[in-house]
């Protein structure tokens, strides 16, 4: 397990970062000229009171929906703005790449933004030579780096800002969401090059990428309409930011900024005994946990929910290759135009290793999702060759189409299962393969 620094990398407290909207330029000409000071604008709050400490050595993740004020709070870390109120205090050497070519004069060449760069991070134009080959080399933008840089497309600014931001020694290391213009392959070198960073120096990075806060971050930030909803462990933030991301969930925010539950009633447990008695339902534990751990609509909610084996028994212990099926029946409080039903497994850091999710349109099973029925979904497949551990189902069924639907019963980790297998894996998941080996002649 990492070990972490009890000195403070980055200390936020009480930040506030507020903007003053006019609703016409003419609105700031009468404030000036006013004898008694008469204000015409109205505040915005971009930060309002937000506080953390981050420790020497931490991957720290911040996530939000846009408009959040992630942009706004990591811009006032690096000293490119100033906060409203409150304080922030770094300790060591930071290097951002914040916007998309930020700190980059167009009217220079690739190379003289790298020497530009390297000078205003503090160093000589001599020790930016001995950096010069590794940066342009990683940037992996050929000619163009003698060319200006205005010349130069997106993804090209993004490689260059990168490769300069991490050739420079930082001690803390901030990256907005510019990874994201960046080509499929430069990103997964970027995401390695970080993996080897997160072991030298304190990482503080927003991203949309839920596998990405998931596989690296040590704690992560949830920031909603500029206020600290939460920060913690990022399995749970995850958990409880996806259920946010939907309309209709029954998750809302206090007036205070706080996060409130819908709490799914003892019904659910009424309508388990009534459907099974026997082994079908994994219920009472499912039933419990539905209640903190769920979220939805509720026009239908899935009331058990197991994995089973070519011969019906439940399995706890699965192995490669074993025939599986997944089946979770649903009660029906109102009828589905649309259904949707799916699942996911995760892995113990809450990565999704694998998932499925169909939307119904024949019209003899659209007739079994009218209310009052109870409706049973089978998943039938074949268990992959993961590594050991434990892995979690989530189960869900929404309503709509596959690009915009509302999620009617969702919940995480219904059930764990113990993956057993003798040899571990250098990766997530293991393939067939053959070894041909042969001398070819010189």
């Amino acid at each position: 397990m990492k070990e972490f620094c009890n000195e403070s990398a980055v200390k936020v407290t009480g930040l506030s970062k507020s903007y003053h909207l006019y609703d016409s330029s003419k609105d700031r000409l009468k404030e000036a000229l006013h004898p008694f000071k008469k204000k015409y604008y109205k505040e915005f709050y971009a930060l309002r009171d937000v506080s953390f400490d981050l420790p020497k050595g931490q991957v720290y993740g911040i996530i939000g929906f846009n408009g959040s004020g992630k942009s706004t709070l990591l811009k006032i870390i690096c000293g490119v703005t100033k906060p409203t109120s409150g304080q922030v205090e770094v300790r060591g050497r930071v290097s951002a790449l914040l916007e998309l070519g930020a700190g980059f004069n167009p009217e220079f060449t690739g190379r003289q933004n790298v020497y530009f760069s390297g000078i205003l991070a503090g160093f000589s134009r001599s020790e930016m030579q001995l950096r010069y080959d590794d940066i342009v080399t990683f940037a992996d933008i050929g000619d163009f780096v003698e060319q200006p840089v205005k010349s130069y497309s997106s993804g090209m600014v993004m490689r260059l800002a990168f490769s300069v931001a991490i050739h420079v020694d930082p001690d803390i290391l901030v990256i907005d969401e510019a990874l994201a213009v960046g080509d499929a392959k430069f990103r997964h070198k970027c995401m390695a090059r970080i993996r080897v960073l997160k072991d030298k120096c304190t990482i503080l990075f927003v991203s949309h990428d839920m596998n990405a806060i998931l596989s690296l971050c040590d704690r992560a930030l949830w920031l909603d309409r500029g206020r600290m909803v939460m920060s913690g462990e990022p399995k749970e933030i995850a958990r409880l930011y996806t259920e946010a991301t939907y309309e209709g969930t029954g998750k809302v925010f206090n007036r205070n900024g706080a996060f409130a539950q819908e709490t799914l009633t003892t019904e659910i447990s009424q309508l388990a005994a009534a459907v099974d008695q026997g082994d079908n339902v994994v219920s009472s534990t499912l039933v419990e946990e539905a209640r903190v751990d769920s979220f939805g609509t509720g026009k239908a909610k899935i009331i058990s929910s197991r994995l089973v084996g070519v011969n019906g028994e439940t399995k706890k212990n699965v192995f490669c290759g074993d025939q599986l099926s997944l089946i979770f029946s649903m009660q029906l409080k109102e009828s589905l135009e649309r259904p949707i039903v799916g699942f996911g497994v995760a892995d113990r850091l809450g990565l999704m290793v694998m998932g499925f999710h169909d939307l119904i349109t024949s019209d003899r099973e659209l007739e079994l999702f009218i209310q009052g029925n109870v409706v049973e979904v089978k998943y039938s497949f074949v268990w992959p060759d993961l590594n050991s551990g434990t892995y979690a189902f989530t189960v869900a069924i929404a309503d709509g189409v596959i690009e915009d639907h509302k999620q009617q019963h969702w919940i995480h980790e219904a059930f764990v299962v113990n993956c057993i297998r003798e040899k571990p894996l250098h990766g997530m998941f293991g393939v067939e393969y053959s070894l041909d080996l042969q001398l070819n002649s010189k």
